[in-house]
């Protein structure tokens, strides 16, 4: 997991790591978790489009 360097996200990151079992996050200075320029994209689907099937099918993302 890796989160910035905010407090708030720091903290719910631990918070999250805890729960989950995992290591503790790694803080990064420069990660920007909204900053989409180098994502994924689905050609002919849009954002909202792909939250919506993936709400639908979450089982399918284990």
């Amino acid at each position: 997991m890796i989160n910035n360097d905010e407090r708030k996200t720091i903290d719910t990151a631990e918070t999250a790591a805890k729960v989950a079992g995992i290591p503790s996050p790694v803080v990064d200075a420069g990660f920007r978790e909204h900053d989409q320029d180098n994502s994924h994209r689905l050609a002919g689907i849009g954002r909202d489009e792909l939250v919506v099937e993936w709400i639908r099918n979450a089982e399918s993302l284990n």
